[in-house]
């Protein structure tokens, strides 16, 4: 399988991270994000559970369509 951007898939974690840290320094205290695993992987812009658990994310709702991922900052 081809990647289109190869750069976006280096780049994404980090600016999510990058992301995290400016919403904490915000004073913000935790993020979510909420996938839709209803559409395929390539269709969708949330990324799959996988890509947040590796950004230090859990989820909070384990919903077989929508979960709920959660990262206290």
């Amino acid at each position: 399988m081809a990647v289109a951007n190869p750069s976006r898939v280096v780049r994404a974690p980090r600016g999510s991270e990058l992301s995290c840290r400016d919403l904490a320094e915000r004073g913000f205290a935790a993020v979510e994000a909420y996938p839709d695993l209803t559409l395929p992987e390539n269709e969708s812009s949330g990324a799959r559970p996988g890509f947040w658990h590796e950004l230090g994310f859990v989820t909070a709702v384990d919903d077989e369509r929508f979960p709920v991922m959660h990262h206290e900052l």
